[in-house]
């Protein structure tokens, strides 16, 4: 394994929570103190025996269960790295089970991985192992067990990183390579990933490593022929097709002219899953002409929903209102039709104002599932301060919000009462470089199977498409 070039673009990760206050351990990992000279013949790093283990659990990155963190022997920053997987890549459960039965039901996978990853360290490599390890309190209590016994076999400097729920930091997002690259690893970036699965090609990929599998690597084999990668691509997404539609009449009622009166006051109503730019929208278009934006997340029921929309429709002149939220059921876009309805809304002028009309309309968001969940994870890996502007750290949205949507989700329909029904095509709005990082294989943290036709690429033009760079996925 030679040393390539590390020239290469990183991604940024400038905006991810990598935070690491928490409780440390009352004494970080020391390099080992040199033995005196016993007149003995000293052995080679790659034939010594197993050290005492000196590895410790330092606070998890993030926030929640987060992403955990281990470290054995101080291990020092070098611009070579040797990423790998843990189960099913180095070490398996005794026998032929598939799950371990206690925290020392492991065993190496092959004879070669111990020699060969002390040769690694020889050569200047850094060791660094990336796990999911979404798990139950007993099993991860093995894990978190096992794995200074797998540190103090190895002899070996390491890290450890273990994604512990279905988050940013659980592959195939890269944010637990980010925060190794720019926290623990001084900002470089060169490496190689070995493992198996389609989930860590993929986080080889998003970090733009290239990949061998354990046969490839331990036993020499030759590389696979191409596979095929499952689950939703974001790069088969076509965001030519136009904004909304139909295209007439407008997205917002316009004057004429200027001796035109100005359009009666009216309420839209948004539907759509979470994460597929609801808010952004409305901030876009309808906020700078004055729509009062009224959200569920932040009056916390509907019923104070439907009191903003009253005060809002009765105010001195009436507002224009945008309802966002998700409303994925008829009964509930109901309720704002009939209140709407219900109301008497007076207009401009006159000594007794005359009630005017209020249009209600729709506006439905159609990106699928697979996207909403996308963007959830990307926002909080890139995009991470809440679009509300309160502040608040994005998170990754747990996938029960997805498939509740879902599972009450009527398509809106006009008969249901609007004058008006237009159709919203997800489009991504950035620059060349985030759009690459949105690109990337994100959904797959939710570990969501659709029902049915899942789109499949093939791996060497998932490589080629990524721009020519060493990428490659596991």
């Amino acid at each position: 394994m030679g040393q390539p070039s590390p020239k290469r673009r990183r991604l940024s990760p400038a905006d991810i929570d990598l935070t690491d206050d928490g409780p440390q351990p009352a004494t970080r990992p020391k390099p080992p103190v040199d033995q005196p000279d016993t007149g003995q013949t000293k052995l080679a790093p790659l034939f010594r025996p197993p050290a005492p283990s000196q590895g410790a659990w330092f606070a998890n990155l993030g926030s929640g269960k987060g992403c955990g963190h281990f470290v054995s022997r101080s291990p020092a920053p070098s611009t070579k790295i040797a990423a790998f997987d843990i189960d099913g890549t180095l070490i398996r459960p005794h026998g032929n089970s598939k799950y371990p039965k206690s925290d020392s039901d492991w065993e190496w996978i092959s004879p070669h991985v111990v020699p060969k990853l002390r040769k690694l360290h020889a050569d200047g490599f850094a060791i660094v192992l990336f796990t999911n390890q979404a798990l139950t309190d007993t099993r991860l209590n093995w894990f978190k067990r096992k794995i200074p016994a797998v540190a103090r076999a190895l002899d070996v400097p390491l890290r450890v990183f273990a994604a512990f729920d279905h988050n940013e930091f659980r592959k195939p997002a890269p944010a637990m390579w980010l925060a190794f690259e720019t926290k623990f690893n001084g900002g470089l970036s060169i490496g190689a990933l070995k493992d198996h699965s389609d989930t860590d090609h993929k986080f080889a990929l998003n970090c733009g490593l290239p990949f061998m599998t354990p046969e490839q690597f331990f036993l020499d084999k030759p590389a696979h022929a191409p596979v095929e990668f499952g689950g939703w691509d974001p790069r088969t997404h076509d965001h030519s097709s136009p904004l909304y539609s139909p295209c007439s009449p407008p997205l917002l009622p316009r004057r004429r002219s200027e001796f035109d009166d100005e359009p009666p006051p009216e309420v839209v109503i948004f539907v759509g899953p979470p994460g597929v730019g609801k808010t952004t929208f409305f901030k876009t278009h309808f906020a700078p002409k004055g729509y009062v934006h009224v959200n569920q997340d932040t009056l916390k029921t509907r019923q104070a929903c439907l009191a903003a929309v009253r005060r809002a429709l009765t105010a001195s002149p009436p507002k224009s209102v945008v309802v966002d939220n998700t409303s994925p059921s008829a009964s509930v876009r109901a309720e704002y039709v009939d209140l709407v309805r219900s109301l008497n809304v007076p207009g401009a002028g006159g000594a007794v104002p005359v009630p005017v009309p209020v249009r209600v309309r729709c506006v439905y968001f159609t990106a699928p599932l697979e996207l909403a969940m996308h963007n959830s994870v990307y926002r909080a890996l890139h995009e991470p301060e809440d679009a509300s502007g309160s502040g608040r750290r994005r998170e990754v949205l747990p996938l029960a919000a997805f498939l509740g949507y879902k599972s009450r989700l009527e398509v809106p329909r006009l008969d249901e009462g609007f004058d008006d029904l237009k159709h919203v095509h997800f489009k991504f709005s950035g620059s060349p470089d985030q759009l690459a990082r949105w690109h990337q294989w994100l959904g797959d943290v939710y570990g969501y199977k659709p029902p049915a036709k899942g789109h499949k690429v093939v791996a060497a033009a998932a490589a080629a498409a990524a721009g020519g760079t060493k990428r490659g996925r596991k």
